[in-house]
């Protein structure tokens, strides 16, 4: 048996008491482990990391302005994560604003002002452009119409980091831009709830972090997602997980996507860092 399949194994064993059903890609280089990478998944708040390359391209095309004012209307707002819910209506920001409080807080106000500027066939658009042609932005954020936001896979989420990675959709400030806000998002339970705090905490030893962690999480009642970049000393890699069809519908920090989860993500980075930077 080759290392990938005894490491598929390991997965296995640890996701087998997880009620549900889980979508894995994880890749360093040209090495690649995957479980049902294929298969389509609500994205949740994880399309928004699309979105976020959208706006990117856009400024860096010279569509748009980084600093330009955008006015938040009353039919932008929107329960669920994020903070411009409670604050007061009519507020104003610029565009960089609304596109980092999307990605780090997820906040979905931000994010139905940023679709109705952009347009949601324009994003689409562009995003089957960048190669995604399984990922879509389905609808708004609107609880009460709709049930999904967009859809995409593992292998297509794990292909857009990759290409931010290795700066292929966009020039290298803009991709540093884009790098910057994923790595100031807050909701990270899957990566880091069974990591030590000591490699977290830029406080500890020094004044950087031992892990650098670039992402974008999503949860819906049925969908628990993550996925990013995981940078650290020696080497940096993509990993992808998407869960589903759980029996916990209830959103609390140990549901067993979190737990299960971290596990997992816990076990490849030490599988990465005890091979000195190697899936295989």
């Amino acid at each position: 048996m080759d290392q990938s399949n005894k490491t598929l194994n390991r997965i296995e064993h640890i996701m087998a008491g997880f009620s549900g059903e889980y979508a894995l890609y994880w890749s360093h280089g040209n090495q690649v482990i995957a479980k049902d990478e294929d298969l389509l998944y609500e994205t949740a708040s994880c399309i928004k990391a699309f979105i976020l390359l959208v706006i990117a391209k856009k400024v860096q095309d010279g569509h748009l302005d980084k600093k330009e004012i955008i006015s938040i209307r009353e039919e932008h707002y929107i329960g669920g994560s994020g903070i411009l819910k409670d604050l007061s209506l009519n507020v104003s920001l610029t565009l960089e604003d609304l596109s980092t409080l999307m990605i780090i807080v997820s906040d979905n106000t931000a994010t139905n002002c940023l679709i109705d500027l952009l347009g949601m066939d324009a994003i689409n658009e562009s995003i089957s452009k960048f190669g995604f042609k399984s990922t879509k932005l389905l609808n708004i954020l609107d609880f009460d119409q709709y049930d999904t936001l967009g859809q995409t896979t593992a292998l297509e989420y794990g292909r857009l980091f990759e290409g931010l990675l290795n700066e292929r959709f966009l020039n290298h400030d803009m991709n540093t831009w884009v790098l910057d806000i994923l790595s100031k998002q807050k909701y990270q339970s899957m990566f880091t709830k069974s990591m030590p705090p000591s490699l977290l905490d830029e406080d500890y030893l020094s004044d950087e972090k031992a892990v650098v962690i670039m992402s974008k999480s999503g949860s819906f009642d049925h969908v628990r997602n993550d996925g990013g970049i995981v940078r650290t000393d020696i080497g940096d890699y993509v990993l992808i997980l998407f869960t589903r069809d759980f029996k916990d519908h209830f959103y609390h920090p140990e549901h067993e996507s979190y737990v299960y989860g971290s596990k997992l993500t816990n076990m490849l980075f030490n599988h990465f860092i005890s091979r000195n930077g190697s899936l295989i």
